[in-house]
């Protein structure tokens, strides 16, 4: 048997791509309005390093018996024969010329149609595949030969997100409007404003993108209500309960 040493499973850093941000499917929402607050610490870079732990299938153009790694063991390895591994690792013999890597189902043209449908359908979060923004990124910009008709992918991943950035826009708003309904309860002396959003379906790409989003205006309106009233309270709770 062969037994990968620790600076195979080291090498993982070296092969993660580039950040969502440059990947013209997925864009970045734009940070014109930022306030200067402190980024959030689950950045898309680590969202993507962390999605390449994901297994994914191969076929390999070599023969190997069974490889160990800390994360498990995978083979063994057949020529032509499908086999299933970490992202990281497929990504590694790619770059070396061994193996064709096989896209997921959902990463197909019928079944991102059957995703966009169902978001339009929704009003709220339609679920998606685990690390799904993460993954078509990462194949689409290092397993560019693998995948068929890549600008249509692009384009119905570009479409999936542009709808559940405004269901997310449509969702803050309503969160703030809460707050408008309360605007009577201001001047009691014990007043507290209660404000809830609960977000379900939400992808770890998306919480890191949307958080500040959600947290920052509680946090002004608070200090807004603190100075208009000093024993008004206000208490926005973000239902972090994503399914």
């Amino acid at each position: 048997m062969v037994r990968v040493k620790q600076t195979f499973s080291d090498s993982k850093a070296s092969c993660s791509s580039t950040t969502l941000q440059n990947y013209d499917g997925l864009k970045a929402p734009d940070k014109s309005g930022d306030t200067g607050s402190k980024l959030p610490s689950m950045d898309p870079s680590v969202c993507e390093f962390i999605a390449e732990n994901e297994l994914i299938q191969i076929l390999p153009n070599f023969n190997e018996r069974t490889i160990h790694l800390i994360s498990g063991d995978f083979g063994p390895f057949e020529a032509g024969s499908p086999v299933t591994v970490p992202l990281w690792f497929a990504l590694q013999l790619k770059y070396k010329h061994k193996c064709k890597i096989v896209p997921p189902e959902w990463l197909r043209i019928d079944e991102l149609k059957k995703l966009l449908v169902s978001e339009t359908e929704r009003i709220t979060f339609a679920p998606v595949p685990n690390c799904f923004f993460e993954i078509a990124h990462i194949l689409v910009t290092n397993a560019y030969s693998d995948l068929e008709h890549v600008e249509q992918l692009k384009m119905l991943v570009r479409d999936l997100q542009d709808k559940r950035e405004a269901k997310m826009r449509t969702s803050i708003i309503k969160f703030m409007e809460q707050f408008q309904k309360d605007k009577d309860d201001i001047f009691s002396d014990k007043a507290v404003i209660h404000a809830n959003a609960q977000l379900n379906n939400l992808s770890r790409l998306e919480i890191s993108y949307f958080r500040a989003a959600l947290t920052e205006p509680s946090k002004w309106l608070d200090r807004l209500f603190a100075t208009m009233h000093g024993g008004i309270k206000s208490q926005a709770v973000t239902n972090d309960d994503f399914c």
